[in-house]
């Protein structure tokens, strides 16, 4: 059973695959976001914190200015039954 309260990450690779991981970035630029990653992101991060600080690295290392349009954030929460 998940803990309701931890932040759990995902990494989807092309293919579908998918793995739990503590961070990764993927793409141009990646070596330099992962390395930023690893320095900034801990175990007890929280979904907006850990939001704001990928978003930061992406205006780093992304060639283009970052906009609605070329970043998509996805968020998974479990359902919730009423009274449950």
């Amino acid at each position: 059973m998940l803990n309701k309260s931890v932040l759990y990450r995902y990494y989807t690779d092309p293919s579908g695959t998918f793995w739990q991981c503590n961070t990764k970035a993927i793409g141009s630029g990646s070596e330099g976001a992962d390395s930023s990653l690893q320095e900034q992101f801990n175990k007890d991060i929280t979904l907006q914190e850990a939001e704001t600080i990928t978003v930061s690295i992406l205006k780093q290392v992304m060639e283009e200015k970052v906009t609605p349009n070329n970043v998509d954030i996805a968020k998974v929460s479990p359902l919730h039954s009423p009274g449950g």
